[in-house]
Parts: C-alpha cells; sequence; structure tokens
C-alpha cells in the first residue's frame, strides 16, 4: 500500500460486469416460432429477440372484439328500451315493475360490456407478452432456448447485457476503508488481459452490508466502456482514500493467508505467541480482504506482534511452545513468522 500526506492507494482485484443485464422469458405459453439472435449477436433497443407462434392469441383477440361488440349492441337495445319505460311510466302505462326491469337490463348490459372490454384489453397484454422486444441496446450471453420449442411462463429463452453506454467494475473493500469513500469519487483502474489499457472510473455505489467476511462491495463505472474491455474480464483497482496516513495505518494491517484458521459461523483466529509466559495465546481476528496470498486484517492484532504461519491445526490455546531460529522463526513443531516482517500495516 503506497501512500502521501493527504491520498492514499490501495490496489484490490475486481471483475468487469456488464452495467445491465437480465435473462429474459416469455410471460405466457407457446411454442418458440422466432428466435433470430444467438450467443454473441448484438442488438438495438426495440428489436424482436424472439417470439411465439401468434395464432391462437390473434384469434382470441378477435373473438374478444366479437364479444365486446355484441355487448355493445345490447347496451344500446337496453338504453333505448330503458327510455321507452321512462315516458310510458309518467303516462302510468307501464307497472312499476316492468319500468324496474328495463332499468336492470340497462345496468346488466353496461357491466357486461365492462367485462368484455376488459377482456378485449387482457387478450391484447397476452399477444404483446408473445413477443419479446430488447430493453436495451446490448448482446447475447446466452442462448437456452431452440426455435419450435414449447415454452412455458418464466422459462429462460435469452440472457442478455448491454454493451453501449457503460460498463462496470465490482470490487470488495474491507471495513476499515469503505468509510473513508465515497460516491463520485475517481480511481484507476487497469487490466491484466489488457496491460497498454488502463482508465478512470467513478465510483457510482457503496455496499450497505458487508457480503465477503469484513468486505464490502463497491461498484465503479466506466462511461463509455473503454475499446476491448468484455465483460467477466479481471481488474485492479487503484483506490484513492482521502485522509492522513497515520488514521489508516492505525486501522489495518496485513498477514499470510496460512495464519488464520476457521471458527464457526464467521469467526477467525490467529496464534499469538506470548513471550512472557512462551505460550500461544488463540485470539478472535476480523479479516477483509484477501490479496497475493495476504489477508487484511481490521481488528485483533497489534503490529509487532509474533503469529503463527503454519501448523495452525496442532495448537491450542494456552499451549507451550519454544520459539528457535532468527528473522522468519519457528516454533517446534509448528512455524512462526516474526510479525515485524508478516504482519504489516497498512
Amino acid at each position: 500500500m503506497s501512500s502521501s500526506d493527504s491520498v492514499r492507494t490501495r490496489a484490490l482485484p475486481g471483475l468487469v460486469t456488464a452495467s445491465q443485464a437480465a435473462t429474459l422469458s416469455f410471460e405466457v405459453a407457446g411454442r418458440i416460432a422466432s428466435l433470430p439472435f444467438d450467443v454473441g449477436d448484438r442488438f438495438r433497443r426495440g428489436d424482436v429477440l424472439a417470439s411465439l407462434d401468434r395464432s391462437s392469441y390473434v384469434l382470441q383477440v378477435q373473438q374478444r372484439q366479437a364479444d365486446l361488440q355484441q355487448t355493445k349492441a345490447q347496451r344500446l337495445e337496453a338504453e333505448q328500451n330503458f327510455e321507452r319505460h321512462q315516458k310510458l311510466i309518467t303516462e302510468s302505462a307501464v307497472t312499476q315493475a316492468a319500468f324496474d326491469r328495463a332499468k336492470a337490463q340497462v345496468d346488466s348490459a353496461r357491466s357486461l360490456e365492462e367485462l368484455a372490454d376488459a377482456s378485449l384489453r387482457l387478450a391484447r397484454d397476452t399477444l404483446r407478452d408473445a413477443t419479446l422486444v430488447a430493453p436495451y441496446s446490448g448482446v447475447v450471453t446466452q442462448r437456452p432456448a431452440e426455435p419450435q420449442q414449447q415454452t412455458s411462463p418464466g422459462q429462460p429463452v435469452l440472457s442478455i447485457q448491454s454493451s453501449d453506454e457503460s460498463i462496470e467494475v465490482e470490487i470488495f473493500v474491507p471495513e476499515t476503508l469503505v468509510a473513508l469513500l465515497s460516491t463520485g469519487s475517481s480511481h484507476k483502474v487497469r487490466f491484466p488481459s489488457l496491460p497498454q489499457l488502463s482508465a478512470e472510473a467513478t465510483l457510482i455505489r457503496l455496499g450497505a452490508r458487508a457480503t465477503r467476511g469484513a468486505a464490502f462491495p463497491v461498484t465503479l463505472e466506466l462511461r463509455p466502456p473503454p475499446p476491448g474491455l468484455r465483460p467477466g474480464m479481471t481488474a485492479n483497482v487503484d483506490l484513492r482514500v482521502e485522509e492522513s496516513g497515520d488514521k489508516i495505518q492505525a486501522t489495518s494491517t496485513t498477514i499470510p493467508v496460512t495464519a488464520f484458521i476457521p471458527g464457526g459461523g464467521q469467526e477467525r483466529f490467529a496464534f499469538v505467541f506470548k513471550k512472557a509466559t512462551s505460550t500461544v495465546e488463540r485470539r478472535a481476528i476480523e479479516i477483509g480482504t484477501i490479496e497475493n496470498g495476504m489477508v487484511s486484517v481490521s481488528k485483533g492484532l497489534s503490529e509487532g506482534e509474533i503469529i503463527a504461519t503454519r501448523g495452525l491445526s496442532f495448537l491450542s490455546d494456552g499451549e507451550l511452545v519454544t520459539l528457535i531460529g532468527k528473522g522468519s522463526k519457528r516454533y517446534d513443531p509448528p512455524v512462526l513468522v516474526d510479525a515485524e516482517r508478516d504482519v504489516r500495516a497498512q
């Protein structure tokens, strides 16, 4: 981890992802009549990506249209009959019961017309659902379905991702650093598979909850995406942290990945050598990201402590050990490493 008086840079591994991705399926059942795009094919927003055999759905629309016309005619007839009864009731030429029946027929006819109109709208929606239209410009990543195949509602037909407007890089940031970041900040991104390429990315999302140990998901955006960059590629993000060096160094250390063992749930433990008693202490620690064989530790260890880096499964809390050798030091039988070399402030 390099440093300056006001800005420190932490290199973290990341993964290039599409800014938008979706798995598309039909909302209705049927036989796939058209599936013109294959894996790797590009499309534009509004293109028809797939369609079902529409013949039965077209017939349903036509039937609902005929039903609606019939109910409209019945409603008009009922209204005309009611108007005649309104005139006759004033002349006492019809009974009150006949008048009430005429009024009820109007109400019923109107209800039937509304029901037929709703059925027609539903049939038209179903007909539209027999076609998959591209919600944005992009590329097909998977095509689990084939033409002439029967499909059911929700069954995946195509997987797509956006490709034109922007691309994203996802990283996981230790809890000791995430509070020092802010959306809108700019960070340099490098790509191992494209060593000649680097770009500035904008931080657009900070995870509200740790999802990988004590690390929080963070998303950066590249807009527009550099040429040649594809989702799935690895990336290295030079994360710029605007903070005093002393504060950062006091909050994070790194140890070898072999220097801790898992406990129950999210618990992690390291064995710390106690010089006064020549014993080891089993101590709970909190870890963050893992990089190049080292893991960041946010809590539980202090710089200068001596820890075991191998043979941890043979150690127990309070066990008497002997420290031998110089430089990289060893316990007998487990091997321990001088923390001044392997517990390093970040």
